[in-house]
């Protein structure tokens, strides 16, 4: 009988814990799902940007992509087109002029 009283006492304890764990974590809840709207609004709004798509873009016909670190300049096409850390695009005639040479010592066609 001591048995089934302690059980009904730690039951009525448990549910009593787990109402007000619940109770507590009602105004948390509420105040979490006002917050994310309120970042989401104010945070900038994130690009993809495919810098092989974009540097294709930008690189009209007859211009290479100058590495102005080691003053080589890449074809179109080629594995380094638009890769370097520091570079631009640029005409070709325009790199020969400023003194850049061409990636393996290769004009572009």
């Amino acid at each position: 009988m001591k048995v089934k009283s302690l059980c009904a006492v730690l039951g009525l304890f448990a549910a009593s814990a787990s109402m007000a764990a619940g109770a507590a974590k009602a105004p948390a809840s509420a105040a979490a799902k006002a917050a994310p709207a309120a970042v989401t609004a104010a945070a900038p709004a994130k690009k993809a940007v495919n810098t092989t798509a974009a540097t294709a873009a930008a690189a009209a016909p007859g211009q290479v992509w100058v590495n102005t670190d080691s003053k080589i300049y890449h074809c179109q096409g080629s594995q380094h087109f638009g890769k370097t850390k520091h570079g631009e695009h640029m005409q070709q005639v325009a790199a020969k002029a400023k003194g850049f040479k061409p990636a393996a010592g290769k004009e572009c066609q």
